[in-house]
């Protein structure tokens, strides 16, 4: 069950249609991906894409399955190394990114 917390924060993210985004140097796209071929059942690995939309700088992290813990760790490494300030993050709907924990990023 999604905590009140949670709820409260999913209903405050702007949606924005991908025409009208902002191209403002900072801005991030993220996605998550699963390599678990055509079935979603035992262990696989997932992979973090992180990339600025003005320079099309890209980072790419792999992790060992989606807990909030791993997602975070990566998020906060990418933030680290990108040699431009983040200003706005776009996860399209990674529930992983979707929280307080991860707008606590920027």
């Amino acid at each position: 069950m999604i905590g009140e917390k949670t709820k409260e924060f999913e209903k405050s993210i702007r949606i924005e249609p991908l025409f009208d985004r902002s191209k403002e140097l900072g801005t991030v796209e993220i996605d998550l991906v699963h390599h678990s071929g055509v079935r979603g059942e035992g262990e696989f690995i997932y992979t973090l894409t992180a990339t600025e939309i003005v320079t099309g700088w890209t980072e790419l992290r792999a992790l060992k399955n989606k807990a909030m813990v791993w997602t975070r760790q990566a998020l906060k490494e990418f933030i680290r190394v990108i040699p431009v300030s983040v200003k706005k993050i776009h996860s399209d709907n990674v529930t992983e990114c979707i929280n307080a924990h991860a707008n606590c990023l920027i």
